[in-house]
């Protein structure tokens, strides 16, 4: 047992495996062969190799892996690589988890970061089904990140109706501060691609008005709600908001728009 102790240690998971299990075979049903099981089963996990800890375990007598641990093991593999920054191997194990088990006890974790795999890995797609799957579920820790990062996916996308229906229910569900204040600045934003001018303007308001607002931000609301105010021949608040955006850009030292 020591021995292969002292493998694992040593990074040497083949020989530590070895070890292990011919503690296991060796004293079955002890106590020793059931504490180097587990040990055979962390290794297993580690390497991302669940289907040959399953397969092992099949072979030794009076024991057995019930489906709910199949399920956490088999999530806990995914979860390695990911917290390895093993990003693309994550998502494929992620996968293979919501495959084996969709209605697994992780179910909305390994949605949640597949999606984030996906998004790492420059596979914007599927990583924006991902994290619109996890957006309409009912309020869970994931809820915001995932209406945010969904919303700037479309954005980018320039699919602007539906990142403000997402920025909205951002700013509607949201917790921390700071995802409100993104949420009212990509509505601003998309609601002026749209040519949604009102609602434009109205968010630029929330924004200029708003507690923590950072000097560039403002900067931008005053000059979007300017543009917005021109578009709708509003000269008088067009020329109010231009002169604010200057005011504030000189104050930040920077150069006159």
């Amino acid at each position: 047992m020591n021995i292969g102790l002292i493998y694992y240690n040593d990074k040497q998971d083949d020989k530590a495996i070895e070890q292990l299990k011919k503690v296991i075979s060796t004293y079955p049903g002890s106590p020793e062969a059931a504490e180097a099981l587990t040990s055979v089963k962390n290794i297993y996990v580690e390497d991302g190799k669940a289907e040959e800890y399953f397969a092992f375990v099949k072979n030794i007598p009076n024991a057995s892996v019930s489906i709910g641990a199949q399920d956490s093991i088999t999530y806990q593999v995914a979860e390695q690589r990911y917290l390895k920054s093993n990003f693309e191997d994550a998502a494929k194990d992620f996968n293979k988890y919501l495959t084996q088990f969709p209605d697994g006890a992780y179910r909305l974790n390994a949605t949640f970061y597949m999606a984030e795999c996906n998004f790492r890995n420059k596979n914007f797609a599927e990583a924006l089904k991902g994290y619109e799957t996890i957006s309409a579920e009912p309020k869970n820790i994931y809820t915001e990140k995932s209406l945010l990062k969904a919303g700037n996916i479309n954005f980018n996308n320039k699919d602007y109706s539906k990142a403000i229906q997402q920025y909205s229910a951002l700013e509607r569900d949201a917790d921390m501060r700071d995802n409100i204040q993104f949420a009212q600045v990509g509505i601003m934003r998309s609601s002026y691609f749209l040519a949604n001018y009102g609602q434009a303007i109205a968010y630029a308001k929330k924004l200029i008005d708003g507690e923590k607002v950072s000097n560039e931000l403002i900067s931008e609301s005053h000059l979007i709600y300017g543009r917005s105010a021109m578009k709708q021949e509003d000269y008088a608040a067009a020329k109010k908001e231009y002169l604010s955006c200057q005011n504030n850009l000189v104050m930040q030292g920077r150069s006159k728009i």
